[in-house]
């Protein structure tokens, strides 16, 4: 969701920001709400348009900073935030909008009430990646979300070239290797993208891509 370019466009903020963000929960739970949110149409255009969701993560981050601030607390998992903050409101403008997205909204702001205890009670506190290990699919052998690593690093600083060699070396000891070459093209709409009623998004050239790859 962005929150890396987040991070590294606000150069007076990013010593703050990435301590705000050391906490793997925080991000986490922070990159879950907004994935989620995007099935929500108020503010779905704006968490698909890159500029209005930089705007939209500078606004929920200020919020949660502010009311740390407040209350004088230091964040180390997402709940912390849940428990304190059972909403916030969000200016959506429409001018933050590029043009392929500003006709779907028709005021030129909307404050958007975007809840966060809902998704705590509706999920049974089992939504967050840390928890999805513990009780998802046969008592904690699911290995998704953030099960793996985080590879960051400045631009130049050799991030390629390592995942070249781990892929290298799972390929040679036989491991199912998924590679994503370029992770914008799946949601920048340069590819054919049919809607489901279940609310799914297919891509038939991405997805056939992907399994030839997997193919032995």
């Amino acid at each position: 969701m962005s929150l890396i370019d987040f991070i590294d466009s606000n150069v007076d903020r990013q010593k703050d920001l990435r301590k705000f963000f050391s906490s793997p929960g925080v991000f986490d739970g922070l990159t879950n709400v907004l994935v989620q949110e995007m099935r929500k149409s108020p503010i779905r255009p704006h968490l698909s348009d890159k500029n209005a969701r930089m705007a939209v993560i500078d606004q929920v981050v200020t919020l949660i900073q502010e009311m740390c601030q407040e209350k004088n607390i230091e964040l180390h998992d997402f709940p912390e935030i849940i428990e304190r903050m059972s909403f916030m409101k969000l200016n959506l403008k429409k001018a933050e909008l590029g043009p392929e997205f500003q006709g779907l909204q028709s005021n030129d702001e909307i404050v958007y009430k975007m809840y966060l205890k809902g998704y705590h009670k509706k999920c049974n506190h089992h939504w967050r990646p840390e928890d999805i290990r513990r009780v998802g699919l046969d008592q904690g052998l699911f290995k998704g979300f953030n099960s793996g690593g985080l590879l960051w690093g400045i631009k130049g600083s050799g991030k390629s070239q390592i995942l070249a060699y781990l892929t290298a070396w799972a390929h040679e000891n036989n491991w199912v290797n998924l590679t994503v070459a370029s992770c914008p093209e799946f949601v920048d709409a340069t590819h054919d993208i049919e809607r489901m009623e279940n609310g799914l998004y297919i891509q038939h050239t991405l997805a056939q891509r992907m399994l030839n790859d997997l193919k032995i």
